[in-house]
Order: structure tokens, then C-alpha cells, then sequence
């Protein structure tokens, strides 16, 4: 089992289908960030977010996905 050094504090959260949400997220110092799938994006955009989300997985530290079909 791997120990975590550090303890997250802060995460901020935003719906992963907003491009402009998303680009400024990286910067903003938070020590998570959670895209979420789920409540904040409509029906008929959740193909294309979960797209996103897995481009955007590429870049994090750590993943942690609910309600992906």
C-alpha cells in the first residue's frame, strides 16, 4: 500500500463538458480537481463528456470516476 505524503484539502469541482471551466482549472492551485459526469452535464452531452474526461485523465495524479456507464 502506497502512503500519500499530503492531504488534499481543496477540490474543486466542474462539470467536465465546459472547455472553458475545465483549461482554467490546471492553474487555479486547488489540490484536487474533480470533473464531474454526472449532475451538472445534460443527457444528450454525456458521450461527448465522457470523451473528455478521458483525455483530461491523462494529466492527473489522481482519478476517481462515479456514475460512468
Amino acid at each position: 500500500m502506497k502512503i500519500i505524503d499530503s492531504v488534499r484539502r481543496a477540490t474543486l469541482i466542474m462539470p467536465v463538458n465546459q472547455s472553458r471551466f475545465v483549461d482554467k482549472a490546471y492553474p487555479r492551485g486547488a489540490d484536487a480537481i474533480a470533473l464531474d459526469l454526472e449532475d451538472s452535464v445534460p443527457p444528450g452531452e454525456k458521450a461527448g463528456a465522457d470523451a473528455i474526461a478521458v483525455k483530461e485523465a491523462r494529466k492527473a495524479e489522481a482519478l476517481r470516476m462515479a456514475g460512468v456507464a
